[in-house]
């Protein structure tokens, strides 16, 4: 039986980090996997093998002309020196750049991974130019899997691409979540370890947030929204690279750096500690595909505070399995983190089990692994021939 060729390609090593465990998987069934993407230390000296890391300069930021030419002209070298069988790709730029180079190259099979739209952000003629980008990568590939059904919904409705060509694998997810990374036996063990470090007493309620620390992500309104809050009985862990952190709101963060119960981790490598150290996970999202930290968070039975985005509602009903606020709202998340706070023992306990419940029959990285291999065995049915 033929050798399928397969290759993953994106401009940020974090997405790409998404794509290995997949291609690596699919990689003990008759399948050769590649990644491309930026120089990364993290993918150098065959540290993903059996995968083969292609590194490729590509540009990140503003849509510039020049930059797209170049960049799909190094792609398309190397898809028709490789001679792929199937193409995936993820992240506004690289999807644009290998849906052009792939089209280009007469690559079989082409994916757009949509994890996530960016052209809702903007307004006017930059929203209808960043949709016709959108719309145009659909248009270049032979299939789209969105990472959510809501999020396929609405990419229909607006009429990025038909609804025979795109696909959501399982109930969604690029990955799933690793159960046995986020084990939800070892999480009295990683609370005590936490609360003993910070000196967070017992009867404390910790809220947990994970993931970059930018406007977009709602820090600005979950720091406000926490400071209101104002119980001395409260902890919030914001836990991320600082890189950006000087995008936020300086006079929101100053304050909150100086509150004894807040508490900027910085990076860690270690976010299911963090994740079992809370009650509650809050990610106030401007927009999303479908986070994974929710689903980490969900794993240890943590339920979420998130808000009412695609992606987020995909797994988080509210007073189901977490609870849902407005966006870029303060108020409506304050609110929400006031309710939350005061649940009972036992409504807590409900949402805990409905949560951990889900993510378990739904979201395992497992079964979402054989799905990404029924998946991708039936695209390329054609080619095994």
């Amino acid at each position: 039986m033929k050798t399928i060729k397969i290759c993953g390609i994106t401009t940020r090593p974090g997405t790409a980090k998404i794509m290995v465990p997949m291609l690596t998987y699919v990689s003990d069934y008759g399948y050769d996997g590649y990644v491309i993407c930026q120089p990364c230390d993290d993918f150098s000296d065959n540290k993903i093998a059996p995968l083969t890391y292609i590194p490729v300069e590509m540009n990140r930021g503003a849509v510039n002309p020049v930059e797209v030419l170049k960049c799909t002209y190094r792609l398309f070298k190397i898809f028709r020196r490789e001679r792929f069988d199937v193409i995936q790709y993820a992240s506004s730029n690289a999807s644009l750049y290998a849906a052009m180079a792939g089209f280009l190259a007469r690559t079989p099979v082409r994916i757009f991974c949509q994890w996530g739209m960016p052209y809702p952000d903007y307004i006017g003629w930059k929203h209808k130019f960043f949709k016709f980008l959108e719309k145009f990568t659909c248009m270049l590939s032979t299939n789209v899997q969105p990472d959510s059904l809501l999020n396929q919904k609405l990419a229909i409705r607006e009429g990025l691409f038909p609804d025979w060509k795109g696909n959501v694998l399982g109930k969604g997810s690029a990955q799933g979540v690793n159960m046995s990374r986020f084990n939800i036996e070892k999480k009295a063990e990683w609370r005590k370890e936490i609360y003993t470090q910070y000196g967070i007493g017992e009867s404390t309620k910790v809220f947990c947030f994970v993931g970059r620390i930018v406007p977009q992500k709602g820090v600005n309104e979950l720091l406000e929204a926490f400071m209101r809050l104002d119980k001395s009985d409260t902890f919030l862990f914001v836990v991320g690279a600082p890189d950006e952190i000087d995008s936020l709101n300086q006079s929101l963060l100053a304050k909150a750096r100086s509150m004894k119960n807040v508490v900027f981790t910085g990076g860690v490598s270690n976010p299911e500690k963090y994740h079992a150290s809370a009650d509650y996970f809050v990610i106030p999202s401007y927009r999303e595909g479908f986070p994974n930290t929710i689903l980490e968070a969900g794993a240890l039975g943590i339920p979420s505070i998130v808000t009412r985005i695609n992606g987020m509602i995909d797994l988080i009903e509210d007073r189901k399995t977490g609870f849902v606020c407005d966006v870029k709202s303060a108020d409506s998340l304050y609110a929400v983190m006031l309710m939350a706070y005061a649940l009972s023992k036992e409504e807590y306990k409900q949402l805990s089990e409905n949560v951990y419940t889900k993510v378990k029959n739904n979201f395992d990285s497992e079964y979402i692994k054989k799905v990404f291999l029924e998946d991708r065995n039936r695209l390329t049915v054609h080619l095994r021939k």
